[in-house]
């Protein structure tokens, strides 16, 4: 019987830019998987926002291997794009994950919500994750509202 059936997580992350909700579809073979996001990075100067999750496999029985397959990014069911595979330098067989990100010029500021929904592979299920990011708005905006005053 597989305990992590129906299992649902919720993280919380204080002093980060999101609030995450885990959850897997449950099954009994294969095990699920965990998503995490990753820190947003937000380019000053090209304004391109760049989200990610990291994908680890819950695999008990190994201490080898990392998660394939692919993620996609959505919010409001409307796909911002497919994951990239961040290279083999961000997978490790020790944690048995791999990072997987989007880059998304002139992404709206205020809060986001997206949904990362990864593929699975040979020995873990499909899984999703839900988290909101906070886009800053540009710096020079309070003191040109000031201004306007």
């Amino acid at each position: 019987m597989n305990p992590w059936k129906g299992f649902l997580s919720i993280l919380t992350v204080i002093g980060a830019a999101f609030v995450a909700a885990t959850a897997y579809a449950g099954g009994s073979t294969p095990l699920p998987a965990i998503l995490t996001p990753l820190p947003m990075i937000v380019n000053p100067t090209t304004h391109v926002v760049t989200i990610g999750v990291r994908v680890t496999r819950v695999d008990p029985n190994s201490l080898e291997g990392v998660p394939s397959g692919f993620v996609l990014f959505f919010e409001s069911n409307n796909q911002l794009g497919n994951g990239v595979f961040d290279g083999a330098d961000t997978c490790t067989t020790r944690t048995q994950s791999c990072d997987f990100h989007v880059s998304l010029p002139g992404y709206a500021p205020g809060p986001h919500t997206i949904e990362a929904r990864w593929s699975g592979d040979t020995q873990n299920e499909p899984t999703f994750l839900t988290f909101t990011v906070y886009v800053p708005g540009p710096s020079w905006l309070p003191a040109v509202l000031s201004l306007l005053e």
